[in-house]
């Protein structure tokens, strides 16, 4: 199978499983957003995204600095052409899959207030090993209450049958005060050489790729 079979698959898969609450993300995030950030309730953020969406597929990095990328556009032209068939879903749809992260981070974060309760509120813990017995990982996200999260319950049991409770997850939500030059879509995790396996080579990788990433512990993809 073909790299770009494998990122339409891919890509059809992940709109085949938006498809139904497509909408309702949407609508929510576009509220959150009027209420994190005031001044930017005036716009229209789908078409935002939708613009800055087609800016970065035009703007691919050099292979040269960047050899990891070499055949990503290809790709990732072959997985939004998934997504569009199996969310059906347009423009608007595909650009708040790939790019409202990117867009949110990069653009509203970098040009208008916002309240940002995640960066105030978040917390993280990790108890190596608790009482209840092995080990305890759990997060919360102090954020607006939005519709949706309520499609992602907390898992109840272990394979053991047990019942447990684990959240996986990390608080690190810095603010991005400059735009990055380097805005084509790239997810750093998914192209890391498979040798890169040693903490310090993972970081000078990731420094190298930081304008792709970094401002925020998600890839902006």
């Amino acid at each position: 199978m073909s790299a770009t079979t494998e990122s339409y698959d891919r890509g059809y898969a992940a709109g085949k499983a938006a498809k139904p609450t497509l909408k309702k993300w949407m609508d929510a995030t576009a509220q959150w957003a009027r209420t994190q950030y005031p001044a930017s309730a005036h716009l229209d953020y789908w078409d935002e995204c939708v613009t800055l969406d087609q800016e970065r597929l035009q703007c691919p990095p050099s292979t040269a600095k960047f050899p990891e990328t070499a055949g990503l556009p290809d790709r990732l032209v072959a997985e939004r052409k998934g997504f569009l068939d199996g969310s059906g879903g347009g423009p608007r749809e595909l650009a708040y899959h790939f790019t409202w992260f990117f867009y949110s981070s990069r653009r509203l974060n970098t040009r208008y207030v916002g309240v940002n309760q995640r960066a105030n509120h978040c917390t993280a813990v990790y108890i190596r090993d608790s009482r209840e017995g092995g080990q305890l990982l759990g997060h919360n996200l102090d954020d607006l209450r939005r519709e949706g999260l309520e499609d992602f319950p907390p898992p109840r049991t272990g394979p053991d049958g047990a019942r447990r409770r684990l959240n996986y997850g990390v608080s690190s939500a810095v603010l991005c005060d400059e735009e990055p030059q380097e805005i084509f879509p790239v997810n750093v995790w998914e192209i890391m050489p498979k040798d890169c396996r040693q903490v310090k080579d993972i970081v000078a990788f990731l420094q190298r790729y930081n304008e792709f990433w970094g401002a925020a512990k998600r890839s902006g993809r």
